[in-house]
């Protein structure tokens, strides 16, 4: 049987500070399911879903913005670097011209 401070417990570490069941579920030394089973029984459930959900679409976003920001800033120092290269190369060839004269 399931104590009542136990299940305040379960549902305030879940509505209120936002703990994943598995969090909560190893602090308490039981399985995550129990915690599942607790928290869906609550009217909050489905609200606290939608709000996780939305929370994952916007951090989804994040990183793929970081990714591809990342990606440009790496493509750009490749083609500096080839850049650069043909700079050098260039460089070489007259310096050694010079020297041959």
């Amino acid at each position: 049987m399931i104590n009542i401070d136990t299940k305040s417990f379960i549902l305030d570490k879940y509505y209120n500070e936002h703990d994943k069941p598995t969090n909560i579920a190893k602090k308490l030394n039981v399985n995550p399911s129990y915690i599942t089973k607790i928290i869906k029984n609550d009217t909050r459930y489905i609200q606290e879903k939608e709000y996780r959900a939305q929370i994952s679409r916007e951090n989804r976003k994040i990183a793929k913005r970081d990714w591809i920001r990342s990606k440009r800033q790496s493509e750009a120092d490749k083609q500096l670097y080839e850049f650069v290269k043909q700079q050098h190369i260039e460089a070489s060839k007259e310096f050694c011209l010079i020297l041959l004269k």
